[in-house]
Formats: C-alpha cells, sequence, structure tokens
C-alpha cells in the first residue's frame, strides 16, 4: 500500500450513537474531513450528526467510507469501494466519487 503523508486524528465510539456527537464536536472544531470506518450504522450515525450540526453548511463536509461493518449494503447499493486506498485518495483529492 502506498503510504500517505496526511495528517489525522482518531476517536473511537464509547456508546450507542456516540458518533453523532463526535462528528459535531469535531465540526465545532473546524474539521472538515472525515473518514467513517464501520458499517451501515456507523455511517448512519456520522451522517446524521452532520446533518443536524450548525456550524457550516453540510456541503462543506467531505466523508470518505472504509466498510469494515458486517453487511455493508449502504456501499454495496451506492457501488463504494471497499478498498481503504480509494478512501483515502477522496480525502487527499478533496473529490466525491461518481456512482454508478
Amino acid at each position: 500500500m502506498v503510504k500517505y503523508e496526511l495528517p489525522f486524528d482518531f476517536i473511537s465510539t464509547e456508546y450507542k450513537h456516540h458518533e453523532e456527537l463526535l462528528v459535531q464536536n469535531a465540526i465545532a472544531n473546524g474539521y472538515r474531513k472525515f473518514f467513517c470506518i464501520g458499517g451501515d450504522g456507523t455511517l448512519h450515525h456520522m451522517v446524521n450528526g452532520i446533518m443536524k450540526q450548525r456550524h457550516t453548511a453540510s456541503n462543506n463536509i467531505l466523508i470518505a467510507v472504509i466498510p469494515i461493518g458486517t453487511g455493508n449494503d449502504w456501499v454495496k447499493n451506492y457501488n463504494i469501494s471497499s478498498n481503504p486506498e480509494k478512501a483515502v485518495q477522496i480525502i487527499l483529492n478533496n473529490t466525491i466519487p461518481k456512482c454508478s
């Protein structure tokens, strides 16, 4: 795997729906790019946090998914790669891949 110099902070959830609060706090502190490392539930709660926050328009937020859940139905439905390198490229390039 190609190594990238990508500064990041990492935080894990500690309880149910914690993702929403974590994302909201990060956005309040200036973060605009996120990796969702998890499954459908984790992604759902992160998106809820983005949509509920009032610090910036949601289209200013970029979220890349590294699916490690059991079903990963959302990423399958939208043909999103499970390759972590592609998720890193989304963040590095500030791009949104076209879903087929």
